[in-house]
Formats: structure tokens, sequence, C-alpha cells
């Protein structure tokens, strides 16, 4: 009797078949799978497709042929195939090659090429050699090294450098009877290294090309052949006659000494030196304007320098002459400058410290000496003071003005040089007499006084004493010409800038000086022939005056107002010059205002025969109403 299988049993052993038939599938199934490998080139195009069992190797197809190339390997996943390798899976392996093309670049400069070309490997290259201006091609350089292209195999890319060596050239000389030259090697565009050839009695011109003169920039592209040109010169002597050795200076024809040699003036100790001359003697003297024409000596000249000393005592001077040479004075003397001290008067330079001798203010013509000088001072007060004046013909008398001058006085009036106003004013204050600058027609203005007009530096300069010494007090006692002038007047404008001129210039010349201004006197002019005339002349002569106080006041000058003088005819010659009443009436206002600005003490009129009558103008009533009065009652005009 068979056994019975329990179910148990049965159920496991079901399960075991299962399982040996699952596993039998997957063997059978595993044994039979393959994979593709694929062989492309770089592009993607196929050489082949290969179907391999899984975990077999493969062996490389032929190597697949491109032209201009080399195969070199398979890749996969860009690395190198390894043929040994099991397949495991698709692949692609692609064909690595290797060019046989080299790229080749020549360059003629930096920078710039000349040439690019492909080769093969191991070629050989030819190539024509590169020009270029001024240079030589010496050859093709790759890395810092000279190539022969001949027999050099190009393995891989390369760059080669031209090879340059500058162009020479050579310069010949021809100097022309002077001393030969070897010639020179110059490169291109190089200049030339400057060459000066000598000749005996010949100062070298210039390097000339084909007559024409070749400048020492140029630059060389080119053999030249250079010709000396040549100018005669001259040998100068310079004898500097101070104990230095002799100069000599070689000076082309046609040239001065000056033009080719910086000559500079000699030193000789005490002495100034004055020319060249021609002579050993220094007699004649040597234009060095003058041009060049023989060899010849020149010997210096010096003059001695002569010092002027000073014992100011107390005085201060800044423009103090301290030395001269001869020939300062040769021609015309030299005015000393004058010292200032404050409160004292300057009176004069001596020659000895206690004032004995002759004043000495001028360097006279021909002195040739050291000179020592002391300043000599006065107070400053009236007994001390010279007085000056500067006017017309009213403060003229002859033998009392400069010579030459016209003069009024005592020629048209019967009167004596004391009845004078300004000989009175002078006497009465206790001053001493400068100069009276005084002439007949002269005005302030230049526009009809010319050079005798209060204006003029010339006029001016005969204020100064005999001796030299400026005016210490000047009193301007002019314009009355001025307000005469045809047809009735210079206007007050003009005369303004030609008073203020004249006081400018009196402060240039005579700094220290005191100024004293004068309106200007009563007139009547009953010889004009109309009215009108008359009376547009007295309101300008108004109006100057106005002026002149204006100027008074502008500068902080005392003022002396003749205007208040007197006002009728009883004091007058004619119809402007004061008689010995008028002038007596014109120095006690002088009197009067100068004793005032100097505090000094008021003496009384000596001549007491004289009456003055005071008129002084009404604030009321205008000037020209006063005058224009006067005159119809002198004319009896109604």
């Amino acid at each position: 009797m068979k056994d019975k299988i329990k179910i148990g049993d049965r159920h496991s052993i079901c399960f075991i078949l299962v399982c040996m038939m699952i596993f039998g599938i997957l063997f059978l199934s595993s044994c039979q799978t393959t994979y593709q490998v694929t062989f492309q080139d770089e592009t993607g195009e196929i050489y082949t497709i290969l179907k391999v069992k899984k975990n077999k190797t493969i062996s490389a197809i032929d190597d697949p042929i491109q032209s201009g190339y080399t195969f070199l390997y398979w890749e996969k996943d860009g690395v190198k195939f390894d043929f040994d390798s099991p397949i495991q899976q698709d692949i692609v392996l692609v064909a690595k090659f290797e060019s046989h093309q080299r790229k080749v670049t020549f360059y003629e400069d930096e920078g710039v090429i000349y040439q690019t070309m492909v080769v093969n490997t191991g070629d050989m290259l030819q190539i024509e050699p590169p020009q270029r201006q001024g240079y030589v091609f010496k050859g093709w350089m790759k890395n810092q090294q000279l190539i022969e292209l001949d027999t050099y195999s190009i393995q891989e890319d390369s760059v080669f450098y031209a090879l340059w060596e500058k162009q020479m050239y050579t310069l010949t000389f021809d100097t022309d009877g002077g001393l030969p030259l070897d010639a020179q090697k110059v490169g291109y565009e190089e200049t030339m290294n400057p060459v000066v050839p000598t000749k005996e009695g010949y100062a070298f011109v210039g390097w000339y090309v084909s007559g024409k003169l070749f400048s020492l920039d140029t630059k060389i592209t080119q053999d030249l052949h250079l010709v000396a040109k040549w100018m005669r010169v001259y040998t100068v002597t310079i004898h500097p006659n101070n104990g230095e050795d002799n100069i000599q200076i070689l000076v082309p024809e046609g040239k001065t000494i000056l033009a080719v040699y910086p000559l500079e003036d000699p030193v000789k100790e005490k002495h100034q030196f004055m020319y060249y001359c021609v002579d050993e003697s220094c007699t004649t003297a040597f234009m060095m304007s003058r041009i060049i024409t023989t060899d010849m000596d020149l010997y210096a000249r010096f003059d001695p320098i002569y010092t002027i000393s000073y014992e100011l005592n107390g005085g201060t001077s800044t423009d103090l002459m301290t030395s001269y040479l001869p020939n300062q004075i040769q021609y015309a003397p030299i005015p000393l400058a004058i010292p200032t001290k404050e409160g004292y008067y300057f009176r004069g330079w001596y020659e000895t410290a206690d004032y004995s001798g002759a004043r000495y203010n001028i360097l006279q013509m021909g002195e040739q000496r050291d000179i020592t000088l002391y300043a000599k001072w006065e107070e400053k007060n009236l007994k001390h003071a010279y007085m000056g004046f500067l006017g017309d013909s009213i403060s003229t008398f002859k033998g009392y003005i400069p010579a030459g001058y016209s003069y009024f006085y005592p020629q048209y009036c019967d009167l004596l040089v004391e009845q004078t106003w300004w000989k009175m004013t002078v006497d009465r204050v206790g001053c001493k007499l400068g100069i009276n600058n005084s002439y007949s027609g002269t005005y302030v203005s230049q526009k009809y006084g010319a050079s005798t007009a209060g204006e003029s530096i010339s006029r001016l300069m005969k204020s100064k004493r005999s001796d030299n010494l400026p005016p210490d007090i000047l009193i301007i006692c002019m314009g009355m010409n001025d307000s005469l002038a045809a047809p009735y007047g210079l206007n007050e404008i003009d005369f303004e800038k030609a008073y203020r001129n004249m006081l400018d210039h009196i402060y240039q010349l005579y700094p220290e000086v005191q100024l004293f201004l004068c309106t200007l006197t009563y007139e009547t002019n009953y010889q004009s022939k109309e009215e009108s005339i008359y009376l547009q002349h007295i309101a300008n002569s108004q109006a100057l005056n106005q002026v002149i106080q204006k100027l008074a006041q502008e500068y902080q000058l005392p003022l002396i107002d003749f205007a208040n003088a007197f006002h009728s005819q009883e004091y007058l010659v004619d119809t402007v010059h004061p008689n010995i009443k008028g002038m007596t009436a014109m120095a006690d206002l002088a009197v009067e205002a100068v004793q005032q600005f100097y505090n000094a003490d008021q003496e009384e009129v000596s001549n007491s025969d004289v009456k003055f009558i005071p008129f002084v103008v009404s604030t009321d009533i205008d000037l020209e109403e006063l005058r224009k009065k006067s005159y119809v009652e002198e004319h009896d005009i109604s």
C-alpha cells in the first residue's frame, strides 16, 4: 500500500518547483543578452555598429582613414578606450585623429604679419625674403634663434620673426683745402656724427651737398659726398690792460666781434672801463659795431673813478653822487644833490669843516680828484630864508630878473626897486632876496607862453639862485596875462590844468620849497572896444582867481589875496600895472600873509603917506557886478 502525501508536503514541493523554473528562465535569458557598440568619427558619422554579448570583449575595427590626419585611437567619453574591458552596456567609440598640417606665421616686424601658411608635418619651408627700405634682411628667428629654413622640418605650429640689420651708408668729405677727414658710416635714418674741419686762416661755414647747405639734423638714406665751405677769418687780440692775459678772437669776414664772441667789459680796481682803442696809448676809440676786415689788436681804456665823500651833519639824502669819471664833466658841470634836514635850510657844500672858503655846489668841468664835502645848515626862519618870485611884468624890474627877459619897471613907470611890491615884501619880513624869475608878457599856460610859461620846466629851473641852490620861499604871482588873452581870457579848465602842472613841476625841482600863491589884482581893461567882451573878460578873471583859491586849498598852500589889494584906477599906472600906491597895497597883503604863516611879529607899514583902502568883496554882491559897476562909473555909461 502506497503512502499518502500530506497536503502540507505538497505545497512545499510546488514552491520548490516554481523557484527552479524561474532560476532556469533567468539563467537562460542571461546567457543570451547582447549590447551595441557604435564606431563613429568626431562629427557623428558612423563607421559601423557591432553586437556584443554581455561581458564579452570586442576587438577594434580597422583604423579609419581621414585625409590629412593620422588615426590615433578610439575614445569613450573623452578617454582612450581599453578593448580588454568587457561590454556591459551600449557604448559609442569615437575615432581620435591627429592632423598632419601645421600653421606657420611669419612676422616682418613686431605686430606686422608678412605671410601665413599651412604645411604638413615634416615639410620644408620655402618663402620669398621680405623687403624693407633702409634695412638688410638677415633671416628668420624662432624662439630668439636664427633658423635655416632650407634644412628646417616643421613639426608643430610655428611663428617666425624677420631679423633686420640697418643699411649702412658712406659719407665722404671734401675739406676744400682743409685737413682731410675719414669717411663716415651712418645707419639708415640716423644723423651723421658732426665733424668740423680746420683750415688755417678760415672759419668753417658748413657742409654742402650738391651746392646746398647740409643740415646736421638730416636723416641719412643714401651715400653722400659733402663739401666744406669756408669763410675768411681774422685774428683780433684783446689787451685787457688790467693784468689779465690777452684774449685772441677769430672773427669771420663780414662779422663784428660781438657777433661771434660775448666779450665782457674788463675790470680794474678804482677804474671804469670806457671802451677799446686801436692804439696802445688809447687815444683812438674802436666801435664794436665795426666789421672786422683785418687782423688787429685792441686795447682796453680805463678812466680813474674819483670819489665824493659827504659829511651830512645831521641831514639826509638818497641821491648823493658818490663817484664820478672825468668824461662825465667833460662838456658840462654837474649840480650836486641837495640834502634835507628837519627845521633847517641847506646852505651849500664846503670842502672844510668850518665852512671857510668857497661854496661847492657844482662838480666843475675838468675836476679830477677825490673830494670830501661838508653840509652847511641854517635854522629855518624868515631871517635866514631866501625868498624868490615867479611872476609876470607886474613883478619885473631891470637888473633884478634873469638876463634877456623883458621888463616893465622902471621903463614905463618912474619907480625905484625899493618901491616894488616884491622888494618891499622881502625887506619888511627880513628875508634875503633869492631870484626874481619874472618876465613881461609871460603866461602860466604854454598855450601862449611856450618855453617861458610858468608850467615850463625850463622856465622854472631859472628860479634857482645864482649859487645853484633852490629858493626857500617862492611867491607865485602869475595869471594876469592868461586872463587878458584874446578875446576874453583863457578858460578856467585849461588854466587849472596849466597852473596844476606848474605846481607839480615846481615840487619836482624843489621838493622842500615853501610856496605862496597870489590871486590876480584888479585891472580896468578900459581899452576894450566892446563892452560885452570886457564883461566876459572880467567874469573869466574871477573864474581864474577861483581856480587859484581852489588849488591853494587843495595843495594846502598859503594864499596872498591880491584880488582884494585895490579896486580903482588910482592904484594903476595903466590898465593893469600898479603904481607906488598899488605896489604898497600889494606889499601890505604879502607881508601880512608871510608873517602870519611863519607866526612872525607884525611890522608897521613903512610908508605912512600911502593910504591903503582895504576892500573885501561882499558875499551879497558878485565880483563881476562890482567890476561892471566900476567900469560903468569910470566911463559914465548910463
